[in-house]
């Protein structure tokens, strides 16, 4: 985890909630792990801790540790491990935590069991078709890396 000098929170306060950004007021590891999960079998996405949905900066307490806490509690839950950042940003000086999370390259990505996908500003446990669609992508994705090589 990192505190990040760069200030990038107003860009993203600019934004509404969407398939790739989620608000959450209130610091919850479960809750997070599904949000994160939904966006690496998606596009990736970014999930802000202490901002509710109408953007109050709610803050977290004790955030150095929350924030890692957060990043040892995603990687161990999630399967496979996850490509995500987990850093602070401050707002009217309440700190949030940001966490990143670039489109998982071995979809589909699974918390607790399940697999959780992204509909719209949702996140919802992936039904079997859904889950055939990810498990499909992923390897049509594979054949054309191995296509690639073959024809080097």
């Amino acid at each position: 985890m990192k505190k990040d000098s760069f200030t990038y929170i107003e860009d993203i306060l600019k934004k509404e909630e969407s398939t790739t950004l989620e608000f959450k007021a209130n610091f919850d590891k479960e809750v997070a792990a599904k949000v994160i999960c939904s966006f690496l079998n998606r596009d990736g996405g970014q999930l802000i801790i202490g901002l509710s949905e109408d953007k109050k900066a709610m803050g977290i307490q004790d955030i150095e540790n929350k924030g890692k806490e957060l990043q040892s509690y995603l990687i161990n839950s999630i399967v496979p491990e996850p490509a995500i950042s987990v850093d602070t940003q401050s707002i009217n000086n309440k700190d949030v935590l940001v966490v990143s999370v670039w489109q998982g390259t071995n979809q589909p990505y699974i918390y607790n069991g399940a697999v959780y996908f992204r509909k719209g500003a949702t996140t919802i446990q992936a039904n079997s078709k859904q889950l055939a669609d990810l498990i499909h992508k992923d390897a049509l994705r594979n054949q054309r890396w191995k296509l690639n090589l073959l024809l080097k």
